[in-house]
């Protein structure tokens, strides 16, 4: 019996379901709901039962190629798990390591705090030794492979595997001014460090001064010269002068236009905060020549310059999110909901592709079992606001397996001549292809060649819907033109 076969048997097994259901519920549920030593020494018990099992499974996909003996397997996975739990427990670099990798995974700061008691978390190795020592027994035989509900929770421990405490980053709700200085109080983890603003540098400095007591957020705050103008904050995220002491009044600063979605999905992922506020607003100096600064949460500052021009900065590890974004990975996070309503889509254009054209039963059945799957994706998306990558998978697959079906309705059953066979799958995979076509459109917003997303979403959909009408017209011509033999 291969060790996958074991390993995934393991998983299934009540012990190891009730462990992943237990991590999963403490890290997302009881740790906030009752923080303690205790809900911490519960994420090491419940991992370390089910983690050695994942890990197995994982080594077996290549050693059962290699006809490595499924125990040499197994005793590997549980090392591995055991040795690196007591490193990243007791040795700083292995413990920061361990973030580092961590905290891309999550895509924000988490926390994986060293204390060597957490060792004797260790001996829940044994109990999951001898599981698997037992899993012989019961295990999917070599007639018969593991079914989906096996591979199901492997994938759910492996998530659950990447489950830790999300710490906040640092962020900037207070600001204060003395004279002609400007200072921002940086709060982590409950504690607040003053940095004082140096004009020479145009940057921020920690001094040992100390803060004041943080102030709550307010719905409107006002900050004013005397004789001079004032700046007012709102919770519409915009800062607002009067240059007549609140006369009236005008927005001196706001988001661009389009950027603040972008912003937003920026920061699509377990760990990753978004906050701009404002929270706070100071000003220094003189009616003619002054500086304001505006407390923008983990956006770190907002800080107006003496000729007018306003400045996003950063203080400490509080720091400004990009109007844009570059990286791949973070585009296609930021468009998780898109990605997955490219599914639906698709998938809902070939069905009605196959109904109409081939007239198959096999479309609405097709549409009928893969449609509610797309709406799911969907749902999950809009929900969960992470990264949603399975329904992109779901859309390629989709296509291939439309590609197969058709081409077998028109071997086996179709009237249509082999020479007009070829032309009309073209056309056909122009239609099959319009949705993803017409998505180029949704990429160039995060990029900011788009500054809209309402235009970006516009152009996806006419670009869809007019190459899509176009082939399909195209090749419903082709297959209804009638065949006429060379004499």
């Amino acid at each position: 019996m291969k060790a996958l076969d074991r390993s995934l048997h393991c998983l299934s097994r009540p012990p190891a379901v009730i462990a992943v259901s237990l991590l999963l519920l403490n890290d997302h549920f009881l740790k906030a709901a009752f923080p303690g030593w205790w809900t911490g020494k519960l994420s090491d018990v419940a991992g370390l039962f089910f983690f050695p099992f994942v890990v197995s499974a994982l080594l077996a996909l290549i050693l059962d190629r290699m006809n490595v003996p499924p125990r040499l397997t197994a005793a590997s996975a549980f090392w591995l798990v055991g040795g690196w739990f007591a490193a990243m427990k007791t040795i700083p670099l292995a413990n920061e390591v361990t973030v580092s990798v961590w905290q891309h995974l999550a895509g924000g700061p988490v926390a994986i705090v060293p204390d060597p008691t957490d060792l004797l978390a260790l001996l829940l190795l044994w109990p999951a030794w001898r599981l698997w020592q037992r899993s012989a027994q019961g295990a999917p035989t070599p007639s018969r492979s593991p079914g989906w509900q096996e591979w199901f929770l492997l994938s759910v421990a492996s998530a659950a595997s990447l489950a830790t405490s999300c710490i906040e980053p640092p962020a900037v709700y207070d600001v204060f001014a003395d004279a002609e200085e400007l200072y921002a109080v940086v709060t982590a983890e409950g504690y607040g460090a003053v940095y004082q603003f140096l004009a020479a540098d145009n940057r921020w400095a920690p001094v040992n001064i100390e803060p004041p007591p943080l102030a709550e957020a307010p719905q409107a705050q006002e900050s004013c010269l005397v004789a001079g103008p004032c700046y007012r904050i709102t919770q519409d995220e915009e800062v607002w002068r009067s240059p007549d002491g609140g006369g009236t009044w005008r927005v001196a600063w706001t988001v661009p236009a389009g950027r603040r979605k972008v912003m937003e999905r920026y920061h699509y992922a377990l760990c990753d905060f978004f906050d701009m506020g404002p929270y706070d607003v100071a000003i220094a100096g003189s009616a003619d020549k002054h500086r304001v600064v505006v407390a923008s949460g983990l956006e770190g500052v907002l800080l107006r310059h003496p000729d007018g021009t306003w400045e996003r900065q950063a203080v400490a590890g509080a720091e400004p999110t990009p109007y844009t974004i570059t990286s791949p990975s973070r585009i296609l996070r930021a468009l998780s909901s898109e990605i997955a309503l490219l599914a639906a889509g698709t998938m809902a254009l070939m069905s009605a592709f196959y109904a109409v054209i081939w007239r198959s039963a096999l479309a609405f059945l097709f549409g009928a079992v893969l449609g509610p799957l797309a709406l799911g994706f969907v749902i999950y998306a809009q929900v969960s606001d992470s990264a949603a990558l399975f329904p992109l998978f779901a859309a390629i697959v989709n296509v291939l397996l439309g590609f197969h079906l058709a081409w077998r309705w028109m071997e086996n059953e179709s009237t249509v001549p082999p020479e007009q066979r070829l032309p009309a799958l073209r056309w056909w995979l122009v239609a099959t292809l319009a949705i993803p076509a017409g998505s180029l459109f949704m990429f160039l917003w995060p990029l900011g060649v788009i500054a809209r997303y309402e235009t970006a979403a516009g152009l996806w959909l006419a670009a869809s819907l007019v190459l899509a009408s176009i082939s399909m017209v195209k090749s419903r011509r082709i297959m209804r033109s009638e065949h006429v033999p060379a004499e």
